[in-house]
């Protein structure tokens, strides 16, 4: 099994920390070693991976993470799919991960212990803790194939297959529970077909009615969102919400005005219970109770040098609104490269002021440089370690 923690090597490297600490440490009875180095941040782990082999297996183990996530000091990390030949892998259809600085950060390839992978392509992916499903999708032909990636070790395993084959389907986890929904043939498409619900203690997918025959007939377009703890299907002449405490539909929502001609077919994502979405160019939040897009406020020397971006995902990470993006190379690698590309990552931190939200640039960079342009972000998803 691949483990995510460089094996200490050979030769003990110094650290800062007084050597004494260590010693009394390593007398200590391994759960409240645990207990302890949960509580350092993971950038710290290689450095104390050094002083003792009994150590790195302690960071590596589920302990460790039960313990990280029982006490909330999990933190954020941003996982990518790229789909095409990737030039400095020399590998199709790839996860990677964001490594380095806080200002040299770059995609690095997640080292998978197994060769398995379930459907690639016109699939759907969500992430639940330290793990990545993803769902559907097709090969050759639609797909029932569910695999789920441990980030914590790089590793795939298999799960009870979709009850129906699916393309193209939508996804997101709310109070313990995958729904996929959509992504059937019209001549499949009706309330029972229309999504199914997978139960992660009890391991089983279960049918999930759709709540109106127009859905998928008279509304092909629609997105999927857990809003408020509900699952909101928003097309564009109604908005429907589930409630998981009581187990059904509510009637038709007449809110949210406004939403659905941004969110259906644009980047979007949910921060503190609000909507964000990059709307002329600009990224803006969705003031539900006037039915209103207004600008975040202070990112003026963002849209300076964003010229010509394309933003493909918005991301949720840890609270901070994380931006990927296409940006086109200069005229001169142009001439040299051809049709190529750089992909981009953004950072905004947000604060939450009432009747405004104002955000902070805290990082604009360049992640991959000279991509093909036939290379495609199909997926960028935050998991906690």
């Amino acid at each position: 099994m691949t483990n995510p923690i460089a094996p200490p090597p050979k030769r003990h490297k110094k650290t800062n920390c007084p050597p004494h600490v260590f010693n009394v440490l390593s007398s200590l009875p391994d759960e409240i070693v645990v207990s302890v180095l949960a509580r350092i941040p993971r950038s710290y782990y290689r450095s104390i991976c050094l002083v003792s082999k009994s150590f790195y297996s302690l960071l590596s183990s589920p302990e460790m993470y039960a313990v990280r996530s029982e006490i909330g000091a999990t933190e954020p990390r941003l996982y990518v799919f790229l789909r095409g030949r990737i030039p400095f892998t020399k590998k199709n259809n790839s996860w990677f991960t964001l490594m380095g600085s806080a200002f040299n950060l770059r995609l690095k390839p997640v080292s998978l212990s197994s060769t398995y992978a379930p459907a690639r392509f016109n699939s759907t992916t969500v992430s639940v803790g330290f793990e990545i499903y993803h769902i559907g999708g097709t090969v050759l032909h639609r797909s029932k194939a569910v695999g789920v990636l441990d980030c914590r070790y790089g590793t795939w395993r298999r799960i009870p297959n979709l009850i129906v084959a699916r393309k193209y389907p939508k996804s997101c986890f709310l109070d313990g529970k995958i729904y996929v929904i959509g992504g059937v043939e019209a001549e499949e498409s009706s309330m029972k077909n229309w999504g199914e619900v997978f139960d992660i203690k009890l391991q089983t997918w279960m049918p999930f009615p759709s709540p109106s025959d127009y859905i998928g007939v008279v509304d092909p377009n629609y997105q999927v969102v857990v809003f408020g703890a509900r699952l909101y299907v928003i097309t564009k002449h109604n908005n429907y919400a589930y409630d998981p405490k009581q187990g059904r539909w509510l009637p038709p929502d007449v809110g949210l005005v406004g939403l659905a001609e941004v969110v259906i077919n644009r980047p979007f994502c949910v921060i503190e219970n609000v909507f964000f979405a990059e709307c002329g160019g600009k990224y803006k939040w969705y003031d539900s109770r006037y039915g209103m897009w207004i600008m975040v406020e202070n990112l003026e020397s963002l849209y300076c040098f964003r010229r010509g971006v394309e933003t493909i995902s918005l991301v949720n990470h840890g609270g901070k609104l994380v931006i990927m993006c296409y940006a086109p190379l200069s005229r001169f690698y142009k001439r040299v490269l051809g049709q190529s590309k750089n992909i981009m990552y953004g950072v905004i931190r947000l604060a939450f002021l009432g009747t405004h939200i104002r955000g902070e640039l805290e990082n604009w960079d360049i992640i991959e440089r000279r991509v093909p342009k036939s290379c495609k972000l199909l997926a960028c998803l935050s998991v906690s370690l």
